[in-house]
């Protein structure tokens, strides 16, 4: 039985990372987005129904003083 060992060699490579001046955006992982999409739904639904609330709550007022006044504009 003969055995055949072949050559191997090693060779080294050099990786230098070069900073650009603005980072380019090769592309877009669709996939991780949504997950930002969703928060960021989320906490406009939030705003939007704490400004919904707040704006019945003026408007209560709003009526509530007319009454008060006779429906007079001061």
């Amino acid at each position: 039985m003969v055995t055949v060992e072949e050559a191997q060699t090693v060779t080294e490579t050099e990786h230098r990372s070069v900073p650009l001046p603005a980072p380019v955006a090769e592309g877009i992982m669709y996939e991780r987005l949504v997950v930002h999409l969703i928060a960021h739904a989320q906490r406009q639904h939030e705003k939007i129904e704490t400004m919904t609330a707040q704006m019945t709550d003026l408007v209560a007022r709003i009526v509530a003083l007319e009454a008060a006044s006779g429906g007079q504009p001061a």
